[in-house]
C-alpha cells in the first residue's frame, strides 16, 4: 500500500510538463472547495436558525405541555369546589389543587345537596379522595432526568390599556389592545432567551416614571397624576442610583447652554442669529459654511458675552443666549443632595462637562432636558411597582419603554351585570418571541388567578396545565410516551392531554416546515456535491492518459492491476479529503466574520439583507457538527465512487500495447 500511495502523491503534484492534467486537477479541487464551503456555511447558519427558533418556543412554552382536557373540567374533583363553601363557591385552579390540603371539600351538613347528574369521584384504592393534578405532577416528577423541571401555568384574558407619557417629548399616547395574560415561574423557565436587554431609553424612562404613584396608572388623563411625598421619591431615587450610575448625558439640537457653563474667558467660531431683535442668538456649530447663516466670532470676557460685527465687538443683550447646534456630550456626575429637593427627575442635578467647539463647558445644570447616554447597571434591581408586566417585542417596537405605566381591565359579575375592574401594572421588560405570535403578556401568577376567579370561566376564557422543562428537546417524544404509560397506570390518563413543542397549534406548521427544509436542503447539498465530485472523472481519465507509459513501465516491473487501480483511486481520495478540508478551512472563516460580511453587503445594497423579524439581530455563526460530517463523509465516498471508472480503465491497460504503440 505505500508504493501505490506514494506513486498516488506523486501524481498529485503539478508539473509543467503535464500542464493540462494540473490545470483540471486544480479547477476540479477548486470547485469541491467552493461547493464544500457554500454548503458549510448555508446548512450551519439554518441549522443554527432552526435550534433558535425552536429554543424561543420550548424557552416560553416549555419542550413538554400537561393540560386538562373536558373530562377534568367535567369532574367531580374539579366541579366540586364551587359547589362548596370552604372553596367559597370558586373553582380552584391547578396550582390551588396541587397544593391543596383539602382534596374534597364538600360538607354534606353545611353545603347545597349535588344534582342527581353530578359525577361520582375519584378514589384511591382506600377509599380516600383521589388528587388527581397532585398525581399528575407527581407521575412527571418521577422521570429520571436530573435537568427536568416542572411548573404550573395559567392563562387569562384581559384588556391591557398602557400609557406613554413622555415629558422630554412633552407628548402622551395609549396603546389598547386585548392581551393573553400568562404566569409562567421564571425561576423554572428559561425565558431570559428571550429577553430583549434594557437601552438607556428604559432607563431614562424608569427614572423619570419614578415619582409618580401607582394610581397614575389607573386614570387615563394626564391630569390625574398623582406625585408621591417628598420621602418616597427621595427614596426611589435614592434606589435607582444604587442601581444605575449615570456617566455621560446627551444635549438635543439646539440646546441652549447654561450661562454658568460658559468658561470665564474664551474665544471661538460662531453664527449671528436676528442680532437685532428680541428672538437673536448666537450659535455653535461645527460646520463653518452654514448657507443663510452670518458666520462671526465669540468672545467670553470675564464673562461678559460680546461677538464681532461689521468689524466691532458688539456686547450681547442680555436676551441673546448661545446655543450648540449639533448633541453635546457631557461627562456627567450625579449631586445626591439634589435628591432631597427633587419635585421629579428633571430636577436632579448632575456636574458636568465637556470641551468641544473649542469650548469649555463645566458646571452645575438639571437633568432637565438631557438624554441618558451613558450609564452603568440595569433597571434589575430598580424600583418597580408591585404588578409588573412583560411584555412582548412589538409593544417596544409601537414605542413603549420600561417603566410605562398601565392597567389590565377585566369584569366581575355582580347582580346581574359586569364591572370592570382594573388592576395597575408597570413594564418591567420586553421579550422577543422570534417567529411565535407575539400575544402573551408575562405577568405575576395573583393576575391570572384573580381573574380567572373572578367569572370562574377557565373553559371558556384561559387555560392551565403544567410545563415540563429539561434540557434536551429531542427527548419530548420519549418523555410524552413514558409519561402517558404512567398516567394509564394512575388512571389518570382521561383527565389530562400531553403534547410536545412539535405539537402546539402554534408551532405545529412552523417545525413540519423546518424539518421539510432540512431534508430538502440535505437533499440538494449531496446533488451539488455528487456534480463537483464527477469533475475527478474527467481529471483522472486525462491523467491515465497522460500516465499510460508509467502504467505500462509499472505493469512490466511486476505491478498487478490491482495495484494501477488503487493509484488512481487514492488520487481521487485524497482529491477529495483535500477539497473538503480547503473548504472546511474556509467556511470556519466565514462564520467567524458572518456578521461583518452581513453588515458589509447590508450597507452595500442599501437596507437589510436578512429580516429580524425571522432571523434574528445576528445569524448564527457556529459550526454544524452534522454538517461537518455529511459534507466530509459524502465528499470523500463521492470521491472513491468518482475515482473507480478512471482506475477500473487504468488497471485494463496492457504493457504490451502501451510499449508497442511508444516504440
Amino acid at each position: 500500500m505505500k508504493f501505490e500511495l506514494a506513486i498516488a502523491l506523486k501524481y498529485l503534484i503539478p508539473k509543467r510538463r503535464h500542464l493540462a492534467a494540473s490545470m483540471i486537477g486544480f479547477v476540479s479541487t477548486l470547485v469541491i472547495s467552493l461547493v464544500v464551503w457554500l454548503v458549510l456555511v448555508f446548512l450551519s447558519v439554518t441549522e443554527g436558525m432552526e435550534k433558535n427558533w425552536i429554543d424561543k418556543i420550548v424557552a416560553l412554552n416549555a419542550p413538554l405541555r400537561v393540560e386538562p382536557t373536558d373530562e377534568y373540567f367535567s369532574s367531580y374533583y374539579y366541579r366540586i369546589d364551587a359547589m362548596s363553601a370552604s372553596s367559597e363557591y370558586r373553582s380552584k385552579t391547578l396550582y390551588e389543587k396541587v397544593n391543596t390540603s383539602i382534596v374534597d371539600p364538600y360538607n354534606v351538613d353545611e353545603d347545597l345537596e349535588l344534582p342527581i347528574d353530578f359525577p361520582p369521584p375519584d378514589l384511591n384504592k382506600d377509599g380516600t379522595p383521589l388528587n388527581i393534578a397532585l398525581e399528575a405532577k407527581n407521575a412527571i416528577l418521577s422521570i429520571q432526568d436530573k435537568t427536568l423541571k416542572v411548573s404550573d401555568y395559567e392563562v387569562a384574558l384581559g384588556q391591557l390599556r398602557l400609557r406613554m407619557l413622555r415629558p422630554l417629548q412633552g407628548t402622551e399616547n395609549f396603546v389598547t389592545q386585548a392581551s393573553y395574560l400568562t404566569a409562567i415561574d421564571s425561576r423554572v423557565a428559561p425565558i431570559d432567551r428571550l429577553e430583549i436587554k434594557p437601552n438607556f431609553k428604559d432607563l431614562q424612562n424608569t427614572l423619570l416614571m419614578l415619582p409618580f404613584a401607582e394610581s397614575i396608572s389607573r386614570q387615563d388623563s394626564s391630569s390625574d397624576e398623582q406625585l408621591l411625598n417628598a420621602v418616597k421619591r427621595k427614596q426611589r431615587f435614592v434606589e435607582f442610583f444604587n442601581a444605575v450610575s449615570i456617566k455621560k448625558l446627551k444635549t438635543p439640537p439646539f440646546w441652549k447652554i447654561p450661562i454658568q457653563l460658559l468658561p470665564s474667558s474664551s474665544e471661538v467660531f460662531a453664527y449671528v442669529q436676528n442680532p437685532n431683535t428680541p428672538f437673536g442668538r448666537l450659535l455653535l456649530s461645527k460646520d463653518k459654511n452654514i448657507k443663510g447663516m452670518q458666520p462671526t466670532t465669540l468672545r467670553i470676557q470675564n464673562h461678559i458675552i460680546s461677538y464681532m460685527q461689521n468689524g466691532q465687538w458688539i456686547i450681547a443683550p442680555i436676551n441673546m443666549s448661545i446655543y450648540a447646534m449639533e448633541p453635546l456630550i457631557l461627562e456627567a456626575n450625579l449631586i445626591e443632595n439634589s435628591l432631597d429637593d427633587a419635585l421629579d427627575a428633571q430636577d436632579i442635578i448632575f456636574n458636568v462637562s465637556t470641551e468641544d467647539y473649542s469650548l469649555k463647558l463645566s458646571g452645575k445644570v438639571p437633568l432637565d432636558q438631557l438624554i441618558i447616554f451613558d450609564a452603568t447597571g440595569s433597571t434589575e434591581t430598580l424600583f418597580l411597582p408591585k404588578e409588573s408586566i412583560v411584555l412582548p417585542k412589538s409593544f417596544r417596537d409601537s414605542g413603549a419603554l420600561i417603566g410605562d405605566r398601565g392597567y389590565i381591565a377585566y369584569y366581575t359579575a355582580s347582580s346581574g351585570n359586569l364591572q370592570e375592574q382594573r388592576l395597575p401594572v408597570s413594564v418591567s421588560g420586553f421579550y422577543d418571541a422570534g417567529l411565535m405570535p407575539g400575544k402573551f403578556a408575562l405577568v405575576d401568577k395573583s393576575i391570572t388567578s384573580l381573574i380567572n376567579s373572578s367569572l370562574n370561566a377557565q373553559k371558556t376564557t384561559s387555560s392551565s396545565g403544567f410545563q415540563v422543562w429539561f434540557k434536551d428537546p429531542s427527548k419530548a417524544s420519549l418523555y410524552k410516551s413514558e409519561l402517558e404509560k404512567i398516567f394509564e397506570s394512575k388512571g389518570i390518563s382521561p383527565y389530562f392531554r400531553i403534547q410536545t413543542y412539535e405539537e402546539y397549534d402554534f408551532a405545529k406548521d412552523l417545525i413540519l416546515q423546518l424539518k421539510s427544509d432540512r431534508h430538502l436542503f440535505t437533499l440538494i447539498a449531496i446533488i451539488i456535491i455528487l456534480v463537483a465530485c464527477s469533475n475527478i472523472i474527467s481529471m483522472l481519465l486525462l491523467l491515465v492518459n497522460d500516465k499510460k507509459k508509467e502504467i505500462g513501465i509499472l505493469r512490466s516491473l511486476g505491478a498487478s492491476s490491482a495495484s494501477i487501480a488503487q493509484i488512481f483511486g487514492l488520487v481521487g481520495i485524497m482529491m477529495g479529503i483535500l477539497s473538503s478540508l480547503i473548504g472546511l478551512a474556509v467556511a470556519y472563516f466565514t462564520l467567524m466574520h458572518l456578521q461583518t460580511l452581513v453588515e458589509w453587503i447590508s450597507a452595500l445594497q442599501g437596507y437589510d439583507v436578512f429580516n429580524s423579524v425571522f432571523y434574528g439581530s445576528s445569524l448564527p455563526n457556529t459550526m454544524s457538527q452534522g454538517a461537518v460530517a455529511l459534507v466530509l463523509s459524502s465528499t470523500t465516498f463521492l470521491s472513491l465512487i468518482a475515482g473507480l471508472i478512471p482506475a477500473i480503465r487504468a488497471s485494463r491497460i496492457k504493457p504490451v500495447s502501451i510499449l508497442r504503440s511508444e516504440a
